[in-house]
């Protein structure tokens, strides 16, 4: 019943998850479930070939997931310091 009302909620004001160990088999297995509904926007960081081979390997769909490269993304230290907040 909670899950059911929590599920409802997101519906209707989806969120933005973010998962810093994007290559991790959990954390993929966890992105395509995710992805395929639209309660929860997952966002994966990390190496984006090392994420995306590694799904492949294990069959996880994440077409479409955003993908952040700490070594590239311009806006890392301050999306790190909002996910300590």
């Amino acid at each position: 019943m909670f899950m059911d009302k929590l599920i409802d909620t997101l519906r209707k004001q989806p969120r933005t998850i973010v998962f810093p160990e994007g290559s991790d088999y959990r954390i993929l297995e966890a992105t395509a479930r995710l992805n395929e509904d639209t309660f929860l926007k997952p966002i994966l960081v990390g190496n984006a070939d090392e994420i995306t081979a590694a799904a492949k390997e294990r069959g996880f769909n994440i077409a479409g997931v955003e993908i952040i490269d700490p070594a590239t993304y311009p806006e890392m230290d301050a999306m790190v310091e909002k996910m300590v907040e």
